[in-house]
């Protein structure tokens, strides 16, 4: 399968709670990736890439070309829903928020984060992964501090106040 030539290929990121296990992210980056190399073939993208990161924490589906059709995601999301079966990891209904520190990834949503910061969490030292990029360039950045990503507003709206200003990104 063609790796994905540049940052401005589209993405798709799975989160998976628990991560995958090695065995499961071989099966599905292999099954993924045969569906993707057909896309290529039926001239739905150019070139794709399938890889699973952080020890199986995300799975990200990168390609060149127009955005997939509601069919081809079906297709993809079909396959994910296989392997939720088989390995009881949820890819396609996680914790919307991937925070951590120190390289201990953890899927969350918002009341989850309020308490990692009621707790005394480092905010410098905490950071939260983008899993809504659009963009390989946004997921390649990597993780930002939870000071400066779009999480802030949360901390800025009074709900977990933070000493000194707060950079809030788009």
């Amino acid at each position: 399968m063609p790796v994905v030539p540049s940052n401005t290929a589209r993405v798709r990121i799975f989160a998976a709670e628990p991560p995958l296990p090695a065995v499961a992210q071989t099966a599905l980056v292999a099954a993924l990736g045969k569906l993707v190399a057909h896309f290529i073939r039926e001239s739905r993208c150019t070139s794709a890439e399938v890889t699973a990161q952080e020890n199986g924490r995300f799975l990200v589906i990168a390609w060149e070309g127009p955005p997939l059709s509601g069919c081809s995601h079906d297709k993809i999301a079909q396959i994910i829903a296989g392997q939720e079966s088989t390995s009881g990891c949820a890819l396609l209904n996680p914790p919307p928020i991937a925070i951590g520190a120190a390289g201990n990834v953890r899927l969350t949503d918002r009341a989850g984060v309020r308490a990692l910061l009621a707790t005394g969490a480092d905010e410098t030292a905490t950071v939260v992964w983008n899993v809504h990029a659009g963009q390989l360039a946004d997921w390649n950045r990597g993780p930002q501090p939870l000071r400066e990503s779009r999480l802030a507003s949360l901390m800025i709206s009074g709900l977990v106040p933070l000493p000194g200003p707060v950079a809030v990104s788009a």
